[in-house]
């Protein structure tokens, strides 16, 4: 019977150790994966260890002889740029955080936006965005269509787009920073 005692105590104190080492741990564990996460951000690299200013290209434009901003001529599939911040090809990037394309002509800081957790406004199909806030809009803008295949409704250049509610042509990969923002975005319905 003593021994009984003895056995139950035991497993009761290593139960109680176990719990407590879990309930430290695990949470220790969780906030060291978020900060190698914002290491590897502010570091440049995505999560693939990919250098971020290596899976986009960029050439300058210009208006009247005056820088314009830069369209993106190439985009690594799957990159951090198409996935966080929506780019295609052909978006033209107009400003990055505060600099607008007369202060950084070649557009040189979109390079270095997703390091230093700066938005990127673009031009896409005459409509202006600031990505990754409007990363829904642009993409339903892009499709060209809104629900049951009727014309999205155009916006000017510049105001918030608000077009209705369209099907992702191809969703992000679930758990993705865009699928994230893009769940969050509540579209309201008429």
């Amino acid at each position: 019977m003593r021994g009984m005692f003895g056995l139950v105590a035991l497993l009761v104190g290593v139960a109680v150790l176990v719990y407590v080492w879990t309930s430290y741990n695990v949470p220790v564990a969780h906030e060291g994966q978020k900060a190698k996460a914002q290491a590897e951000q502010i570091s440049g690299y995505d999560p693939s260890g990919d250098a971020v200013k290596d899976t986009i290209r960029l050439t300058p434009t210009t208006n009247n002889g005056k820088p314009s901003g830069a369209i993106i001529t190439f985009i690594k599939p799957g990159s951090v740029m198409e996935q966080h911040y929506g780019l295609k090809v052909n978006d033209v990037i107009v400003a990055v955080g505060p600099l607008t394309a007369a202060e950084d002509p070649e557009m040189v800081a979109a390079l270095e936006a997703y390091q230093r957790q700066q938005p990127i406004t673009i031009l896409r199909g005459g409509q202006k965005y600031e990505m990754p806030k409007d990363a829904r809009a642009a993409a339903i803008a892009a499709m060209g269509t809104g629900a049951g295949g009727t014309p999205a409704a155009p916006t000017t250049p510049g105001a918030a787009a608000n077009p209705p509610e369209a099907p992702a042509a191809s969703p992000a990969p679930a758990g993705s920073s865009l699928q994230r923002q893009l769940d969050a975005i509540k579209v309201p319905t008429h």
